[in-house]
C-alpha cells in the first residue's frame, strides 16, 4: 500500500470517530430568558472549586410607574390660614375702636381694605397698630370715666340731692363709659335747671355781681358767712367763699335755703322788687 492511501485511510478514521463522540454528547438545555430577567440577582459557586469567581445574574429595569398627583402646596394653606386668623382678630378690634372714637366724639380712623392684607406679617403689622388704639382709647375712656363721674358726685352735692353709687366693677370699661356718660347728662340737665332760676336772677340783678368780694357779703345774692356755711358747707370748704363758686353753684346754694322753708326772706328788699314776697 502506498503512502498516499495510507493518508487517506488516516483521515476518514478521524473523520468517523469525531461524528461518532458528537452523537454521544448529551444535549443542550435550553435557556428561559425571560425567567432570567424578572428574578433577583443571585450569586452561585462551584463547591468543588473555591476559587472559581462568583457567577451575577443582572436583574432587569422595573416596570415604570404612572405620575403621582399634583397636591396642593402646603405653604399656601398656611399662608392662607394666617391671614384668615388675623382678620379674624382684626375685624372685632377695629369695631371696638370705631365704637370708643363714636362714644368719645372723636375722628373715625380709616379701616382700609382688611380682605386684602397681603401676607400675614402685614396683617400682623395692621393688628398691632389696632391694638394700641385700642388700648389708648380704653385708657382714656377710664379717665373720662373717673372725670364725668366726680362731675356728677360735684353736682348732686351742690344740689343736695346725695351721691349716687353704680355698680361699675361688674361692667367693662365701654359700659363703665357709656353709663357714666349717660349718668352725667341726666345729672346736668337737671343741674342746669334750678327750679327758681328766674326769681334769684332777678334777686341777683338788685344784689350784686357774682364775684362780690366785699364782706359781709359774698356773691351775686350777696351771702354772708353763716348762710354759705349752712347752706353751701361743702362749696365754702373746698373752694372759699361764694365769690368763687360759678353762677350755678351759687343759685343752687340760694335754693337749698328757699326750700328749707324760708322761702325768699332771706332777701326781703330784692324780693319784694321782684313780687316775690
Amino acid at each position: 500500500m502506498t503512502s498516499v492511501s495510507i493518508i487517506v485511510l488516516a483521515a476518514i478514521l478521524a473523520v468517523l470517530a469525531g461524528s461518532a463522540l458528537a452523537d454521544d454528547a448529551p444535549p443542550a438545555l435550553p435557556t428561559d430568558t425571560t425567567q432570567t430577567l424578572t428574578q433577583p440577582a443571585v450569586t452561585t459557586t462551584d463547591p468543588a472549586d473555591d476559587t472559581a469567581p462568583p457567577v451575577v445574574t443582572v436583574p432587569a429595569d422595573p416596570a415604570p410607574q404612572a405620575a403621582p398627583a399634583v397636591l396642593p402646596i402646603p405653604g399656601l394653606q398656611v399662608r392662607t390660614m394666617l391671614i384668615k386668623h388675623v382678620r379674624t382678630k382684626l375685624v372685632p378690634t377695629r369695631k371696638t375702636v370705631w365704637h370708643l372714637q363714636s362714644l368719645m366724639g372723636l375722628h373715625r380712623t380709616a379701616g382700609g381694605n382688611i380682605w386684602n392684607l397681603g401676607s400675614p406679617q402685614a396683617g400682623k403689622k395692621r393688628l398691632h397698630a389696632w391694638q394700641v388704639q385700642k388700648r389708648k382709647l380704653l385708657l382714656a375712656a377710664e379717665q373720662r370715666t373717673d372725670s364725668l363721674m366726680d362731675q356728677v358726685d360735684h353736682m348732686n352735692r351742690v344740689m343736695g340731692t346725695g351721691l349716687v353709687r353704680v355698680p361699675f366693677r361688674s361692667m367693662s370699661v365701654l359700659e363703665r363709659y357709656s353709663q357714666a356718660r349717660r349718668l352725667h347728662r341726666e345729672v346736668q340737665r337737671r343741674f342746669n335747671n334750678p327750679p327758681d332760676y328766674s326769681a334769684l336772677m332777678c334777686i341777683h340783678h338788685y344784689e350784686g355781681s357774682w364775684t362780690d368780694t366785699g364782706a359781709p357779703f359774698w356773691g351775686g345774692v350777696q351771702m354772708d358767712l353763716g348762710f354759705q356755711s349752712h347752706y353751701g358747707g361743702w362749696l365754702l370748704h373746698t373752694k372759699g367763699t361764694a365769690d368763687h363758686w360759678t353762677p350755678l353753684e351759687q343759685i343752687w346754694t340760694a335754693e337749698k335755703a328757699i326750700h328749707s322753708g324760708r322761702g325768699f326772706y332771706p332777701w326781703p328788699n330784692t324780693a319784694r322788687y321782684c313780687g316775690l314776697i
